[in-house]
């Protein structure tokens, strides 16, 4: 009769061994393969673990004259009931049965795909005693397509046996991880397979079946993912129809707690085995599902790199928040006009309202003033440009321009585009590091690793990447002009506004590549700092050629039903929030140049002819008069000189954070990282490492803190290595009389704030004018 081959669960005993003996009887040594560990969310629910299947087997008993051919003769004479009885099963070739003759006649053959074991069990196979199941186990993933490319995917491990047997062989194709963190982490899941002996008597009927060693199952792999934190940031990027990623951390240590990829793809499909034509067909498709957008992906930043740019600009010195430039539609470079992407922003721009706006003028203007060393010295510190150590494949490490020779270049740089690419998940940490008040924490997708007995078997700490050299102030002004960019009636991501939940936001529009043509990108990214953890996020959206999307009215949409059903049901996503009115902005942003007065001692727009940015190429150009000198420094207060464990350099395990308040004196938090190996809180499948605060205060001295940093180093102008594309103007009517001409220069005047300029109205909406030149920052949609 039929025999079944079933692994031993854990705690089972060993098959009694048969009494009987023959000394003719042929001994097989076969691997058990062991059941892999499962992989959860962090409150333990299972992302992916194991089933116990079966699977058709036909053991063809001795035949009379054991002949290969015989050997077919019989298994064609008892496919009819077997069909009859399983009419999915699959009638193996007259090749494959005569190789099978050949090398493996004592071994029954696999006629079935696998079956749900309730299933098999409803399935009679009595009165053909040929006839047995045989149990596995199966890669099973209870929530279909969430968090499939964190996650990943397991294929069988090599092709179907059907050679000379070897010893020690699986006793069925053992699977193996191709992608996330199945592949990444193979070995912790895997397991320890186990031995069985068969022995089979000289008439090739199994007498004694004995299990020699257990297999030691795989351990559980606990990331820091939320299921419906999850899917909900799937289910947001589904409905928009589009290709891209979106990705939410916990701005205080690092930890992902959603990471969407779209299009997306089931796990399931791979785990039984695929065949190779249907691989290829499903990898080819156009979509990539496959492909994990959220951190093997790059693309141009655009506009949401210019939180960055703008601290760079800061802490250069040359540009202060409060100083007004001159803005326009467009600027001309070098003898290259630069655009803005809207036409309706001309007046005198400060930082806040150059963010809300996402003016482009207004950048290139200032980086150019500043230099391109500090702005790109931020960016690094912020994590663009490197690999962060991360526990999934293909990961991206995104791109720095080396060099910046000229400044065009130095014009691409500060709006995000030319030789500047990022994945969203740099982007996401970035904005944590904004929000968590310079510190910027180390992304982290996996907790803990621990035996199925739950015993802890390794942690991943909590760590910090570095603490910025950024001040309190400068902070400060960036999450003013970010805060606008949703809150502000003239904000470019208003669709994301939360009435109850202050929402501190950038979006970016940048052109990149798709399959060979040029598309658009949009971005929007930002934190919450009203919630318990704060949460910083980022989503970007490919577009196809000759489509027109922003950020503001494609991509913030999307965030915004992420972020509202947080707020509806904070308790579901593990976070608690602090219910707040954000204020509603309607103050006017630009102020009009002819309504500045002259400030003695300082070059005023309207009475002095400006040095010409399309003028000869002279250093000197960018540290003349138009360019006010910064304010001398406010006394430093270094760490070293607080009582707490402090470091300012990059890679330090500690991130400062400053708050000040008009009549308190200044407190000087340090967030402190858990070292090494902490103990896990008892009873739980997760270890969640919080930091702990440390307060240190010091008397507020008369002048604010600030951090010095060295003089900005101006930018050498030299001819471009690579002759840039002229900016091409997607729509162009014909200047009206009325028409402002876009200055050549780069007019700055600093206005105290004793003489703040009268209230403009709102810019009026004109007819959208873009320009392109390796994409033109942000488009609200007007």
């Amino acid at each position: 009769m039929g025999v079944s081959f079933c692994p031993l669960a854990r705690g089972e005993t060993a098959l009694p061994a048969s009494t009987t003996s023959s000394d003719q009887s042929t001994p097989l040594y076969f691997s058990l393969p062991a059941p892999r560990g499962q992989i959860l969310d962090a409150r333990g629910v299972a992302l992916a673990r194991n089933t116990t299947v079966r699977r058709l087997m036909l053991q063809v008993p001795p035949l009379n004259n054991e002949t290969p051919e015989l050997f077919c003769e019989w298994v064609k004479a008892q496919w009819p009931e077997v069909l009859n009885r399983h009419p999915d099963a699959v009638r193996p070739t007259d090749e494959f049965l005569t190789e099978h003759f050949q090398h493996r006649r004592l071994l029954p053959i696999a006629i079935s795909s696998t079956k749900a074991m309730d299933a098999a069990a409803g399935s009679e196979v009595a009165p053909l005693s040929c006839l047995s199941w045989r149990a596995e186990y199966q890669r099973d993933y209870p929530n279909a397509e969430a968090a499939a490319h964190v996650v990943g995917y397991v294929a069988p491990a090599g092709p179907v046996a059907n050679g000379p047997l070897h010893h020690g062989e699986p006793l069925w194709r053992p699977v193996e991880g191709r992608e996330g963190l199945e592949k990444e982490l193979d070995k912790e899941l895997a397991g320890q397979p186990g031995l069985l002996m068969m022995s089979f008597d000289h008439k090739t009927l199994l007498w004694e079946e004995k299990v020699i060693l257990a297999p030691q199952p795989g351990n559980d792999v606990v990331t820091t993912l939320g299921l419906p934190t999850q899917k909900s940031a799937e289910k947001a990027l589904l409905e928009s129809k589009r290709a891209g990623a979106l990705v939410i951390v916990n701005a205080s240590n690092g930890d992902v707690l959603a990471m969407a990829s779209a299009p997306t793809f089931n796990p399931a499909i791979f785990a039984s085995g695929m065949m190779q034509d249907e691989f290829d067909q499903f990898t080819s498709q156009p979509s990539q599902p496959l492909h994990h957008r959220a951190v093997a992906s790059l693309y141009p930043p655009g506009s949401v790199f210019k939180p960055f740019v703008a601290l760079g600009i800061l802490r250069a010195g040359a540009v202060p928040a409060d100083t007004r430039i001159l803005c326009g539609p467009e600027l001309e470079i070098d003898g290259r006009k630069f655009g803005n992407w809207s036409d309706s922003d001309y007046g005198m721009f400060d930082l806040r309202a150059a963010m809300v706006r996402s003016c482009n003028t207004y950048f290139y203007q200032a980086a150019i003033a500043s230099g391109a060393k500090p702005i790109a010295d931020v960016a690094r510190q912020f994590g663009f440009g490197s690999r962060p150590t991360f526990p999934l494949p293909n990961l991206a490490g995104g791109t720095l321009p080396s060099k910046i020779s000229n400044r065009q270049a130095l014009a691409n740089f500060s709006i995000g585009q030319g030789d500047v690419l990022v994945c969203p998940l740099q982007v996401a940490v970035a904005m944590a590091a904004l929000a968590n008040d310079g510190g910027r924490p180390h992304p982290r997708l996996v907790s803990q690793v621990q035996s199925q007995n739950r015993d802890i078997v390794s942690i991943t700490t909590v760590k910090a990447m570095g603490v910025l050299d950024a001040s309190p102030e400068d902070l400060e002004s960036i999450r003013k002009g970010m805060y606008g960019v949703v809150n502000h009636q003239q904000g470019t991501a208003t669709k994301a506004r939360q009435k109850d939940l202050p929402i501190y936001g950038k979006t970016g529009t940048a052109q990149w590549s798709n399959q060979g043509k040029k598309a658009n990108v949009v971005w929007f990214g930002g934190f919450v700092m009203h919630s318990t953890p704060p949460i910083a996020f980022v989503v970007a959206l490919e577009g196809k050629s000759g489509e027109t999307i922003s950020g503001g009215q494609t991509a913030a949409p999307v965030m915004a039903k992420v972020l509202a059903d947080i707020a509806a049901s904070p308790s579901d996503h593990g976070i608690k929030i602090e219910k707040i009115e954000a204020p509603f902005q309607d103050d006017p942003l630009i102020n009009d140049p002819a309504m500045i007065p002259v400030l003695a001692g300082q070059v005023g727009v309207p009475t002095v002819q400006p040095a010409s940015l399309s003028a000869s190429p002279d250093a000197s150009i960018l540290s003349s008069s138009p360019v006010m000198a910064a304010p001398a420094p406010a006394p430093v207060l270094k760490l070293s000189e607080v009582s707490a464990p402090s470091s300012g350099e990059i890679g330090s395990n500690q991130s400062p954070v400053e708050t000040i308040s008009d009549n308190k004196p200044v407190v000087k938090k340090v967030m402190v990282f858990p070292g090494q190996n902490p103990e896990p809180p008892p009873d739980t499948r997760s270890v969640a490492a919080l930091p702990v605060e440390i307060e240190v205060r010091r008397k507020t001295p008369d002048q604010a803190d600030v951090v010095v940093v060295p003089k900005a180093e101006a930018v050498e102008p030299q001819p471009p290595i690579v002759e840039a594309p002229v900016a091409i103007a997607v729509e162009s009517p014909p200047p009206s009389s009325g028409s402002r001409e876009p200055p050549k220069a780069l007019p700055v005047i600093d206005t105290p704030p004793a003489m703040e300029p009268p209230e403009a109205p709102a810019p009026a909406k004109t007819k959208r004018r873009g320009f392109l030149f390796f994409g033109n920052g942000d488009d609200d949609g007007e």
